[in-house]
């Protein structure tokens, strides 16, 4: 990226330049800011109703006999190829389904929803299958909590390592999830999708800075959440 900061070095032009594609006549600069600012808006609300669906779901899937069959149920976005799953959330939620929302910012969430859901669940549960939670809650049961007490004041400070966990990969997941997004986005245009039409519009320069300042977003990212899971 660095030789392409002020001038393109195959034909010594500023307009194929890095500062030229971000604050020249493309504006490239204020469309990756509004792209970021959607891009975490959707990755937190994606993320934490995802961690709100998944921590009951661990409860279901590690007490209950058809437990087994709910993971495995949830694990099918993990292995359905992106593309086919915006494809199918935009065929089932968008206009030619249920008609509950148009391609745009709420359908792109659905879609990071469903694939995060698996995401902190299966994080979870290795945190859950790790531990002794399971006679810690008996214990505390047998001295007079309540089933929700022993969730409460036992699971859920056992498994909030796993739990955050499953939260940071969801995140960052969300945060450069491409095929899926392309489907269902509408006019509110996510950083990854955004990378990929400056490419297609042959803004290689501006192309090259997102990618570098996702990448560097992402690391970020993971370095404040560590900071957070040692606290």
């Amino acid at each position: 990226m660095g030789t392409y900061w002020s001038v393109d070095p195959d034909t010594g032009l500023f307009r194929g330049s890095v500062l030229y594609q971000l604050f020249g006549p493309p504006n490239y600069f204020n469309t990756l800011m509004k792209a970021t600012s959607t891009s975490f808006l959707v990755a937190a609300i994606a993320t934490y109703i995802a961690a709100c669906i998944a921590i009951p779901s661990v409860y279901l899937i590690e007490r209950y006999k058809f437990g087994r069959i709910l993971r495995y149920l949830l694990r099918i976005p993990l292995i359905v190829p992106t593309s086919a799953l915006g494809l199918s959330v935009l065929l089932l939620w968008g206009p030619s389904g249920l008609r509950l929302a148009m391609p745009g910012i709420w359908l792109i969430i659905i879609t990071h929803m469903v694939f995060s859901v698996p995401v902190v669940v299966e994080s979870t549960i290795a945190g859950y299958e790790g531990s002794e939670i399971r006679m810690y809650e008996n214990a505390s049961r047998t001295l007079g909590a309540t089933p929700y007490d022993a969730i409460e004041t036992v699971s859920l400070p056992m498994l909030k390592r796993g739990i955050f966990a499953g939260v940071i990969l969801s995140f960052t997941r969300s945060l450069g999830e491409t095929g899926a997004t392309f489907l269902v986005m509408g006019s509110d245009v996510t950083v990854p999708p955004l990378v990929v039409n400056m490419a297609e519009a042959l803004a290689i320069p501006a192309a090259l800075f997102a990618s570098a300042y996702l990448i560097a977003l992402s690391l970020l990212l993971l370095l404040l959440f560590r900071v957070v899971v040692r606290r």
